[in-house]
Order: structure tokens, then sequence, then C-alpha cells
């Protein structure tokens, strides 16, 4: 088993700021010039308004004190400052003097005067009417930009309407549309700005005209309109036959040419019978026919019940009879008249019969 160590002997703390006495206690070593750095004695507050003479004297006993006392405060002077002497302490108050300038410089910059104050009063009122004249040109800029957009868009010549004949189309070959009374109606519009016509409008005018059926407007810039009209077809002529009024298969009354009028097929009805529901009748029939079997209808009699009788070119009769399923009858009809007869019934369209 080894044996255990010696205990070292302690040292004695040498050196260094602080050392130990016989008692263990920390002993302060005395202080030395050279511990100490020299710096500028700082003024008090209240000797920076008062003259420099106060200043300078204040500094100045507090260095000569430092110089006669030696150590002072506890505090001795170092080698550069005692071999200076008065030489620093012209330093010092030349520092002090400078800092106290400056201190008096920022504290004039906010204490300005009252012409200073008033002279930048005006400069604001300068800048902000300055800034209100750039708003109002700016506003003033911006108006006179949409007014003038504004005129060109809507008085100037640029979109404005020129009418010309060729611009309505839709003609038949012999038209019954009064072209005079729908030329005049479109002219009406000329020198119109584009923008504000209602092409909408102006096609309603034009399909107000009884001998046209159906009318588009389009607005072709910037001068001209497009116009479509398609013409009604009339399919009965209702009254005597001497007195014959052309009407379309929705039973408008149409102005047709007399020789037109005559070779429309009739509309006629018993006594006692309703004119109005027997012209409803009867045109219901008729617009069910295609176009060959219609050529050949010379009259369309309605008797009670709202039974119709229709009579054919060459002394041929087709007895009708109800409105019920009329598409039908119709078909049927269109291949019977192929056959050589004279009478034929439809009335029962699944049943015909021919003799």
């Amino acid at each position: 088993m080894r044996a255990p160590r010696q205990p070292k002997k302690p040292r004695k703390l040498t050196g260094g700021a602080r050392e130990r006495d016989s008692g263990g206690e920390l002993r302060q070593p005395p202080p030395r010039a050279e511990d100490y750095i020299p710096t500028a004695p700082m003024v008090p507050l209240e000797l920076e308004d008062e003259d420099h003479g106060s200043e300078e004297s204040y500094l100045e006993s507090q260095a000569y004190g430092r110089e006669e006392s030696g150590k002072g405060d506890g505090v001795p002077l170092s080698g550069s400052e005692v071999g200076r002497g008065p030489g620093r302490l012209s330093l010092l108050t030349q520092s002090a003097r400078a800092a106290g300038a400056e201190l008096g410089r920022r504290l004039a910059s906010r204490r300005s005067d009252p012409g200073d104050l008033q002279a930048r009063r005006t400069e604001r009122k300068r800048e902000a009417r300055r800034l209100r004249l750039k708003r109002l040109g700016i506003g003033a800029s911006v108006v006179a930009l949409l007014a003038l957009a504004g005129w060109v868009a809507f008085a100037s010549p640029l979109l404005r309407y020129e009418y010309s004949a060729d611009q309505i189309g839709g003609y038949a070959a012999n038209s019954i549309v009064d072209k005079a009374e729908l030329e005049q109606l479109v002219a009406s519009h000329d020198g119109q700005n584009l923008l504000l016509l209602d092409a909408d409008a102006l096609a309603g005018d034009i399909r107000d005209i009884p001998e046209i059926a159906s009318a588009t407007v389009t607005k072709d810039y910037r001068h001209r309109l497009r116009i479509e009209i398609t013409e009604s077809v009339p399919v009965a002529c209702l009254g005597p036959k001497d007195q014959c009024s052309a009407v379309a298969a929705d039973g408008t009354e149409l102005s047709v040419p007399a020789e037109l009028a005559a070779s429309l097929p009739r509309i006629s009805h018993s006594d006692g019978l309703d004119p109005a529901q027997a012209i409803s009748d009867g045109l219901g029939v008729l617009s069910t026919l295609d176009q060959g079997v219609l050529g050949q209808v010379t009259e369309a009699s309605v008797a009670k019940g709202n039974l119709v009788t229709l009579h054919l070119t060459q002394g041929r009769t087709v007895f009708w009879g109800g409105l019920e399923r009329g598409e039908f009858k119709a078909q049927v009809l269109a291949v019977l008249l192929t056959q050589t007869a004279s009478y034929f019934d439809v009335s029962v369209p699944d049943a015909p019969v021919s003799r």
C-alpha cells in the first residue's frame, strides 16, 4: 500500500495588486502614478451659461488644488500633469470651451427666434399651396381629357351615322313591303351618333310595319348600319272576293296588290259563327299545309263545331274536320292529292277516304 503524500507548504502570495499579511488579510498596495489616466475635469452645468472667466477660474482652482495638495482626494498627479502645469490647464480650458460652444449651438438651433419661426410657417403655407395647386392641376387635366374623350365619342362627326339605301337587305323578288316607308324610317336617324343610336328600338320600329315579319339592325362602325328584314307571307284573304284583305298566318292584315289578294285562298264562315273564331280556325288549318298544297286551296270554310272544309282547284273538296292532329292530316292530304279523286276525307287521318 502506497504511503500518503506530504502536503505542500503554502506559498506566500506576492506581486500583483494585492498581498496577504501575516494574519491572512488582503493588503492593498499603495497607489502609483501610472495607475491613473488624466482626464479633463467636468464643468458644472450651472457654469455653462456664465462667462468664460468663471469657467477658467473653476478649472484653474481644480488644477492648482491638485498640485498644492499633491494627493488631493487621494489620487496623486501623474508625472505628465506635474511636469506641464499651466499648459495642461490651457488644453483643458479649450476643450471645455469647445464643448460649451457646441452645446450652445445645439440649444440655439432648438430655440429659434420668432422671425425664423414665422418664416418657417410661411414656407409651410407656401408648400401646402403649391401642393394644392398641383392637385388641382392634375384634376383639371383629368377632367379635360375626359371631356375631350366624351366630345370625340358623342359629339364629334367621327361616329356619326350616314344613311344610304343599300344598307337595307332582305327584300323578296315581288316584295310587298312599302320601300319608301321603310327607307324614310331608317333615314330619320341620319346624322345621329352611332353610340347613342338604339339598334333594338330601331329594329322594333321596323317590325311595326305589318309587311315585315322580323328585322335585325347591326351597327357597322364608323358610319353605317346593316339592316336585314324578313317579309310577312300572306296566306289567306278575308271577306268577299271583291273586297278581300290579305292576312299572314298569325292573322296580321297585310297591304298587298289586288292581283295577289285575289290569288289567295279565302276564309269564309257560316252564319251565327263568331267571325274572329272562324278566321283563327281557318288560318290554323292553312298554316299546317305545305306550300304545294296551299297553292291549290281556293277557300277554307268554317262551320259550327269548328269543322273546316277546304275547296281546291279543279273542283276538288277536302273535308278536314276538327283542328286536332293538324300536322298529321296535312301529311296524309299531301299523299292523297297524288291520286285521281274529287273528294278527300282526312277527318280521321288514320283511315282517310278518297273517291
